[in-house]
């Protein structure tokens, strides 16, 4: 990874072919070749996250190598771009940028993972924390129209690390969300073994304009998805209403909008009625640390969908959100 973004020039073969290629171009033995799908050093600038849709899907000999195998691109872009960014297990706190790399989930929602395999030596709220490929919820906003339409829950004050990189600080929303496990879940069954799961839908007791109940199960209606990093036993949570978790809202973002033409844009703007939005968040639980102080180890994300709600049901998650306490968070 390293070789291929640093170097000015590279040379490869094959069995068939010898492969060269500058920071403009690739070529081939037969003719101009397809860009591999790694960025080149350049564009990682201001596009980091252009390296973390291919990285975590690389396979490396050892996977405690994985931060490592970035120190050099890491090292170059502080010495020219980044000099004043601080950068912690594969995450830059950079403004809007640190959302996006906290917001990540593992790709196999099919494959069984268990907790003990997590977070070894790296901070949960790392991508590195957790083995196997990865996707990101979100890219960075490149439209006027995602920009002036996104909302961040936590302070303006961003994020800060301290203890040597492994805590993560900032102010923000966080609370508990009842989920239930119903079609939306991943269950693994295995020969003498209880049923596991790692993805459960988030509900919200919610009422019509005469008060009554809306349809759902228990009282409650699905509004989205949360999934978790590792599979659990189906026997650690009590009866299906009393299972929960805490989350921590992070962005707001417009949906099917990401696109480049000014007169779409204008279109969509007349059109405003009509635009849905997407809540994206961090699924945390409580630690308790030896000095007695609080933080939270990240154990997976959320996204609660307008277009998947009605407009009560969607009334009633914003109202929740917004009264959730807001607390000096401690990500470990």
């Amino acid at each position: 990874m390293q070789e291929w973004c640093l170097s000015r020039r590279f040379v490869w073969a094959n069995t068939a072919l010898l492969y060269w290629k500058c920071r403009d171009t690739t070529e081939s033995e037969l003719g101009p070749y397809p860009l591999m799908d790694i960025p080149r050093f350049e564009v990682l600038v201001d596009n980091w996250h252009l390296l973390m849709k291919s990285f975590p899907r690389m396979q490396l000999t050892y996977e405690s190598d994985r931060l490592v195998a970035l120190r050099g691109i890491v090292a170059a872009l502080k010495e020219c771009f980044r000099r004043d960014v601080e950068y912690h297990f594969g995450v830059w706190l950079d403004g809007d940028e640190a959302p996006l790399l906290l917001l990540w989930e593992k790709t196999n929602h099919h494959k069984d993972l268990a907790l003990e395999k997590c977070h070894q030596n790296i901070p949960s709220w790392s991508w590195a924390s957790v083995p196997d490929d990865k996707v990101f919820s979100l890219s960075p906003m490149n439209t006027f129209w995602n920009l002036l339409h996104t909302w961040h829950y936590y302070d303006s004050e961003g994020f800060t690390a301290e203890s040597n990189g492994t805590e993560l600080h900032f102010r923000a929303r966080v609370g508990l969300v009842r989920l239930l496990l119903d079609g939306n879940c991943n269950r693994y069954c295995e020969e003498n073994s209880t049923t596991r799961y790692r993805r459960m839908s988030i509900c919200i007791p919610t009422s019509d304009s005469n008060g009554a109940d809306s349809q759902g199960v228990n009282g409650a209606v699905t509004v989205g998805v949360l999934t978790l990093d590792y599979t659990v036993d189906v026997q650690d949570f009590p009866t299906t209403s009393g299972i929960a978790h805490h989350v921590i809202p992070l962005v707001r973002r417009p949906d099917g909008y990401d696109i480049g033409s000014p007169d779409i844009i204008l279109i969509l703007r007349d059109d405003h009625d009509k635009c849905t939005s997407s809540d994206y968040m961090l699924v945390v639980e409580p630690v308790d640390r030896p000095d007695g102080s609080k933080a939270y180890r990240r154990v997976g994300v959320g996204v609660v969908k307008q277009e998947m709600s009605t407009d009560v049901e969607w009334s009633c998650w914003q109202k929740m959100v917004f009264q959730l306490e807001w607390e000096d968070i401690v990500l470990i």
